[in-house]
């Protein structure tokens, strides 16, 4: 098992941010009511829902508390001759697969 850090882009970082605002805002709670039942400081949960950083122990623990889960999946990257970009094998496999049908 690998304990190497890795990088997440900005957008991914940005994303899981607004899920964890839009968690919080399902369960109508301030930003310090969270922090005081997760035992988590207003600045880390006030940072990581901007989009500035991710913690990925606050995630579990916020994801916890609003009664969620938290799944990471790792996709292995192809890169497509004509267009240059790095591609989704899921994102293949399921095109291929609704294109059969």
């Amino acid at each position: 098992m690998s304990t190497k850090p890795f990088n997440l882009d900005k957008q991914t970082i940005r994303e899981i941010g607004r899920e964890l605002w839009r968690m919080r805002q399902e369960k109508h709670m301030y930003i310090h009511a969270v922090a005081r039942r997760t035992n988590l400081p207003e600045r880390i949960i006030e940072g990581m829902e901007i989009g500035k950083f991710i913690k990925f122990s606050a995630i579990r623990r916020l994801t916890e508390f609003y009664g969620k889960k938290m799944r990471i999946t790792f996709e292995d990257q192809i890169v497509m001759m004509q267009k240059k970009a790095p591609v989704s094998c899921r994102c293949l496999l399921q095109n291929d697969l609704s294109a059969k049908n």
